[in-house]
């Protein structure tokens, strides 16, 4: 963090402690590489998509790059912006939509374990030449919410070369 990026954070697990579940929208800037972004997780698990832009998630092991995932598929069309968020459980986010035209859609965004980030190192880079938001959700189980209500600031273990 602190490298050009902007986060405007969603806590809902300050609102419910039953609801162990943070979001995140982020903007990257143009051709940001993230270099110094390393990091990793004991409990908490992210899973992040483009709303707008591609991003390109990277996890290492060993110093070495295992996983490199294009995410292209943005959620928001042209002139949208999103206009709420709501949560109801941990396995989902729900995304309000809004266009000029005064259409509103909702985008249900579901947690893919699949292409969860945190165990291992990692990071996010946005390759294009143009500003990049993406949302990410990040959750944790509910008895470790319970023992620390601070998880989410302080699990995050940055890479050794930026400590």
């Amino acid at each position: 963090m602190g490298s050009g990026e902007e986060r405007h954070y969603f806590l809902f697990h300050e609102r419910n402690p039953e609801l162990p579940v943070e979001v995140v929208i982020t903007r990257l800037p143009p051709l940001f590489g993230a270099e110094k972004n390393w990091h990793q997780h004991d409990f908490v698990e992210e899973f992040s998509v483009p709303l707008t832009g591609e991003i390109i998630i990277r996890e290492k092991n060993d110093g070495k790059i295992q996983k490199r995932r294009h995410l292209s598929k943005a959620v928001l069309k042209d002139a949208e912006w999103v206009a709420g968020v709501a949560c109801e459980s941990d396995r989902q986010v729900t995304l309000y939509i809004e266009h000029p035209a005064g259409t509103r859609r909702e985008v249900k965004i579901a947690f893919d374990p699949k292409y969860t980030e945190g165990k291992e190192l990692h990071t996010v880079e946005n390759p294009t030449s143009d500003m990049v938001t993406m949302v990410t959700m990040k959750r944790v189980p509910k008895k470790i919410l319970r023992k620390d209500p601070l998880i989410f600031r302080v699990d995050r273990t940055p890479s050794l070369e930026e400590r």
